[in-house]
């Protein structure tokens, strides 16, 4: 299911709307599940989580699709995306990573700043 929400964010690219926005968002880390706490800075068509640099997909009215990719070597290749409902205010990541059969996603929620 991650594969095709991230191939969604990627045809989503011309519906883009520049927009600042800024969001805190908490979520329960993939590493024995203990909170993570971001805070998603959005200025035009890039979005910064932390020192992290996304590419904004889609920033409407209804929600705002972040993506990042990275290829460092053969062995570490892959992608993240991240979902905000900004009615509902859901966030959710998932994870695309090479090698990996079964990436998951985490679910959330933010605060609008």
């Amino acid at each position: 299911m991650n594969f095709y929400i991230l191939i969604s964010l990627l045809v989503m690219s011309s519906i883009i709307h520049a927009k600042d926005d800024s969001y805190t968002c908490s979520y329960p880390g993939y590493l024995q599940g203990k909170p993570v706490m971001i805070k998603v800075e959005v200025k035009n068509r890039k979005a910064t989580i932390g020192d992290e640099a996304y590419t904004v997909i889609s920033n409407t009215a209804h929600g705002l699709v972040l993506a990042r990719s990275f290829a460092y070597d053969k062995s570490n290749i892959g992608m993240f995306g991240i979902v905000i409902d900004k009615k509902t205010l859901l966030f959710t990541r998932g994870n695309i990573l090479s090698g990996e059969t079964s990436s998951k996603n985490v679910e959330g929620k933010c605060l609008k700043n």
